[in-house]
């Protein structure tokens, strides 16, 4: 409560604005993953990564009235034409391509103009199946057997199978979050064989609807209607791979074979790659030159940091909105005040 109150008098105080102005030609990214109905349980930790309706529409508003929201167009046109962005630029994204983007987010979009960018993971598109990280702690959550096997090649003090904290306490996700750090750099193949694994251990499908709105990702009919409405796209590889801690050669697959698929089905060249995870040890020099290679004009990380007035175009840096904020947090976050 204090908290909230002391970033309310920030705002009030006309503190935000001056942080605001002084950071005025510093493009701010916006990373999103999803929107889902606002009875979800946002106290729940899986959720953490999505915004609810309300926040989201309050959000918009904000940028609506302080900022000046710009498309992935624009940036682009930016570095390759010496096209000015406008003061207080905004770029609103959304990683992954969930079809929550669709049924929640995109209404919102259109009711305060604001243009976006989806950068979806290709080979997940059309399918049963999320993105691995999320499917592996979903399955660690919901973990009933004695022990949790681990796959080869990774341990946790010494051994491949361990005893998990309380169902639902913070000890158990902590632990997940150590087992998916370890496994952002399996392969693709090895990453499916271990989900196969334990799928035939216990299974594991979304069962309340807050799930199914949270996990679901579109189809490429979907992924249509929206390039129709005037959302724009990119990559986000295949299969959702730390680019950075796999074989180069499938990191250039990964990234060739998403930007194919867009191509082909939109019928546009794909000229800008969202690297997943987006932290430092998920993008290196080499991806970052190999993806200019692959034919990339924009690169998007989530380092959670202000861009630069000058920037590297493959190294645009986002933060990412998650559904803790209240709004006067994301006031203060995406002003400066908390993230200079």
């Amino acid at each position: 409560m204090l908290k909230r109150l002391a970033l309310r008098s920030i705002e009030n105080c006309g503190i935000n604005r001056l942080f605001r102005f002084a950071m005025r030609r510093r493009l701010l990214g916006l990373c999103y993953h999803g929107v889902i109905g606002n009875d979800a349980p946002f106290d729940d930790l899986r959720t953490h990564l999505a915004v609810s309706q309300a926040q989201f529409e309050e959000q918009m508003n904000e940028l609506r009235k302080q900022w000046k929201p710009v498309s992935l167009t624009q940036i682009l046109n930016h570095f390759q034409h010496g096209k000015t962005l406008p003061d207080k630029a905004v770029f609103v994204s959304f990683d992954d391509g969930f079809a929550n983007n669709l049924t929640f987010a995109a209404p919102i979009l259109q009711k305060y103009q604001i243009p976006a960018a989806i950068f979806l993971t290709t080979g997940l598109l059309g399918t049963q199946q999320t993105v691995w990280a999320l499917e592996l702690l979903e399955r660690i959550h919901d973990w009933e057997p004695p022990k949790f096997v681990l796959p080869k090649g990774v341990s946790l003090d010494g051994s491949s199978e361990i005893e998990l904290p309380p169902t639902g306490s913070k000890e158990r996700f902590d632990t997940a979050y150590s087992i998916f750090a370890q496994c952002r750099s399996l392969s693709e193949a090895k990453r499916k064989d271990y989900l196969q694994c334990l799928d035939k251990m216990q299974r594991w499908h979304p069962q309340e609807q807050w799930q199914k709105d949270l996990y679901r990702m579109l189809d490429w009919d979907e992924v249509e209607e929206l390039y129709h409405q005037g959302i724009e796209f990119g990559i986000h590889t295949v299969s959702h791979c730390s680019l950075a801690q796999i074989d180069i050669n499938e990191a250039v697959k990964e990234m060739e074979t998403a930007k194919a698929a867009l191509r082909k089905r939109l019928k546009f060249e794909p000229f800008s790659i969202a690297y997943p995870f987006g932290d430092s040890d998920s993008y290196s020099e080499v991806i970052v030159k190999e993806s200019a290679v692959s034919g990339f004009r924009l690169g998007f990380t989530l380092s959670m940091r202000r861009n630069p007035e000058v920037l590297n175009p493959l190294l645009i840096d986002r933060i990412c909105i998650t559904g803790d904020l209240t709004l006067p947090s994301f006031q203060a976050l995406i002003s400066g005040l908390r993230n200079g």
